[in-house]
């Protein structure tokens, strides 16, 4: 058997987590042909065909999805040497790529992570704002926001604390159509609704719902709509909460306890975390706490 290179090894495993040629060269800094070279370098020294390529998609083969399995763990560990001896003097310095839902990144990361980067001059930080949660290795982030249930359990998850959701709605709606004291009495209202969540149940009963003229994925639109008096949100209090102290907002039903919903820092499952990532990690604990419920 033929020797081949630990480069070409590690351009496999990259192939597989990232689906794509492209992205891997992408990934790597090289080309799409020298990701090309590397594989048909890695599979004639093995003399084993490991990915079946066509123009639209690539899949394992049976020998390539064995051979992952059985060397994919090496390599991580690998990469972990590799970073323990560049951090070995313990400098924070560097990039880091953070992904944080919209509202949540605009509201509370935006005003805490200049305080970081004053801290940390030679750090810069990439934040990277979605509703939809973002596919860690792929896009190399570094660690992820995560608000409500964790689904990916090949991830490693630190819970933060518990984000209090509230019902409220503007001053001006509650004048004109009745304020409930109850929760049932929501379906006679216009329940503005979390496009992500079950339509129509919105806290009530199973066999209870609630008419909504609008839909949306996005915190921070619920509230503008209920601003101008469209009707009645549920949202997670940290995205009203200055509209709340400056009237524009009312909280209604406050003897009501809502379902919390878990806030989490994810990031990959690696035994080793970089010292900027521990340090931004041990920042966001201390900044973020006093927000959250236990």
């Amino acid at each position: 058997m033929q020797q081949y290179s630990l480069l070409s090894l590690k351009t496999f495993i990259a192939i597989v987590e990232t689906g794509s040629f492209n992205k891997t060269a992408k990934l790597l800094g090289v080309s799409a042909a020298a990701v090309s070279r590397r594989i048909s370098l890695l599979e004639n020294a093995l003399a084993t065909h490991l990915i079946n390529r066509t123009t639209r998609r690539l899949s394992l083969t049976e020998a390539g999805q064995s051979y992952y399995d059985d060397v994919k763990d090496a390599v991580n560990a690998l990469n972990d040497s590799e970073s323990k001896l560049k951090d070995k003097k313990l400098t924070i310095k560097g990039s880091i790529r953070i992904a944080a839902p919209m509202s949540f990144g605009i509201i509370r990361l935006a005003r805490i992570l200049p305080k970081f980067l004053k801290d940390h001059p030679e750090i810069d930080i990439d934040l990277r704002l979605e509703d939809q949660p973002a596919n860690l290795f792929p896009e190399r982030i570094d660690l992820a926001i995560r608000l409500g249930e964790l689904r990916d359990s090949s991830l490693i998850g630190v819970h933060l604390g518990e984000v209090e959701r509230i019902v409220c709605a503007s001053p001006d709606y509650l004048k004109h159509n009745g304020e409930p004291s109850k929760m049932p009495d929501l379906k006679n209202h216009n329940c503005l609704q979390y496009s992500l969540g079950v339509k129509g149940k919105w806290g009530l009963s199973a066999t209870a719902t609630a008419p909504s003229q609008l839909y949306t994925n996005s915190g921070a639109a619920l509230r503008e709509a209920a601003i101008v008096g469209l009707g009645v949100i549920i949202v997670p209090a940290f995205i009203v909460e200055d509209a709340i102290k400056n009237g524009k907002l009312k909280r209604i039903l406050p003897n009501h306890k809502l379902q919390t919903l878990p806030l989490h820092i994810v990031r990959q499952s690696k035994q080793f975390t970089p010292v900027k990532v521990g340090a931004i990690i041990d920042f966001l604990k201390k900044e973020l706490t006093p927000f959250l419920t236990r």
